[in-house]
């Protein structure tokens, strides 16, 4: 009996005679294939209906899938056709035969029908490095990537994997391990475990050790662009650094040069404007006067402060002025004191006496009497003016008078408006036969 391991595909194949003779080769043949699991009735295989299919000369295959091998126990193959001798095959799906159980008399146990060999069956020093042939296990022995980093468990290997002195530099041959052993970026960041190198595993001297090799290595070696010894400089290479640009490439012959030039020139400052230990109190500028000699000249500056003393002409706009001032072009915001003449606009309020208004002033002054008398025009009043309403209500009031229409009854006399429509004033009228009476006008 073949055994066939369960649940798996099975590939089945048998030879057809024809019926005629039992052992002519039945060719060209279809074949019904039907199959019985563990004694039960034959029917079609998983499959549904399945005819076998010819290979050569009267050799025939089918195939079964796994639900076919699924029912433990026999699974018998039939297949047949007119004129053909009834084929088939029996296999038994499950565990290996009984004398398959043992291996040197120690019970073994079968994983879908494959025996199962445990280390404890083997007897012990059964494998030792005297029972390996010389070379049987070398690099062509072992598939490619049969040993990876996937392959073995986490923590599979480690310093208690090793017997104490199993590594030592008198095991491992001279020139074993060297930078070829290593595969490309075999060591790198990711491969170091996260604070592996840290202070606890430096000696109390390292660091100290390390800061002082990197501050006692000669800069010459270390020049290449971009690098902090090449930032840093050489002075023996002097190349284009921070020491090249300190100095050789300043200004002058270099900094320290350059700082006594600047203190020449602050002291002919000090002496071409006679201020030289001259000691300004914080927030003054009155601990010095300047002369004739030392004075300033002409300024196009803003001066933000005050100034005592007479001026002689100021350009520009000027905050405010106290004392006198000759003269002012452009616009003054406000001035305290007596001004001669005054050129430009006065844009704030003039408080005080005005002497006298020139011709053209005059002139304007005259324009606009005439422009108001002459081009303005005004309303009529509404109603009759109060007594102490103003002129041009008063003179509104004589010309509506004479002007609008007005009509007169036996008692009151009535003024309207220039609608002629709406009346805008009445007067009562009376007479005793001796005095006649016009009242007020009212509204």
């Amino acid at each position: 009996m073949i055994y066939a391991k369960p649940s798996t595909a099975l590939v089945v194949v048998f030879r057809a005679y024809l019926a005629s003779d039992h052992v002519t080769p039945a060719t060209g043949k279809t074949i019904a294939i039907t199959i019985s699991k563990n004694g039960g009735a034959f029917g079609n295989p998983n499959a549904g209906a399945t005819n076998a299919t010819e290979m050569s000369s009267g050799f025939y295959k089918v195939t079964l899938d796994t639900t076919d091998t699924g029912t433990a126990g026999p699974l018998a193959v039939r297949g047949a056709v007119a004129t053909v001798d009834d084929v088939g095959a029996i296999f038994y799906v499950g565990q290996a035969p009984a004398d398959l159980t043992h291996v040197a008399g120690t019970a073994v146990t079968a994983a879908a029908g494959i025996p199962e060999v445990k280390v404890a069956s083997i007897a012990a020093n059964a494998i030792t490095a005297s029972a390996v042939a010389d070379g049987a296990i070398d690099a062509g022995a072992i598939a490619s990537d049969a040993i990876t980093a996937a392959k073995i468990a986490d923590g599979a290997i480690d310093a208690a994997t090793f017997a104490a002195g199993a590594i030592t530099a008198t095991v491992i041959a001279d020139g074993a391990i060297d930078a070829a052993t290593f595969a490309a970026g075999a060591i790198d960041a990711s491969a170091i475990a996260a604070n592996a190198i840290g202070a606890s595993e430096l000696a109390a001297d390292a660091i100290a050790e390390i800061a002082d090799a990197v501050w006692d290595e000669d800069a010459t070696a270390h020049q290449t662009g971009g690098t902090f010894g090449q930032a840093i400089g050489d002075p023996g290479a002097d190349t284009t650094t921070i020491y090249q640009s300190v100095v050789t490439d300043a200004a002058g012959t270099n900094v320290a040069a350059d700082i006594i030039a600047m203190k020449a020139d602050t002291a002919a400052i000090l002496l071409d404007t006679g201020t030289d230990g001259v000691v300004v109190a914080a927030g003054s500028k009155t601990g010095y006067s300047l002369t004739a000699t030392t004075g300033l000249g002409n300024q196009t500056a803003d001066i933000t402060g005050n100034l005592s003393g007479s001026v002689g002409s100021v350009t520009g706009a000027v905050g405010s002025v106290t004392g006198a001032v000759g003269s002012v072009t452009g616009a003054v915001g406000s001035v305290t004191g007596a001004v001669g003449s005054v050129t430009g606009n006065v844009g704030g309020n003039v408080t005080g006496s005005v002497g006298s208004l020139a011709t053209q002033a005059k002139a304007d002054v005259n324009a606009e009497v005439v422009d108001c008398l002459n081009v303005d025009t005004y309303a009529e009043p509404v109603g009759a003016p109060a007594a102490t309403s103003t002129l041009r209500a008063k003179l509104g009031w004589v010309f509506k008078l004479l002007r609008n229409k007005r009509t007169q009854t036996s008692t009151t006399e009535t003024l309207y408006a220039d609608d002629a429509t709406t009346a805008d004033a009445t007067s009562t009228k009376s007479d005793d036969g001796t005095t006649a009476t016009r009242g007020e006008w009212t509204a």
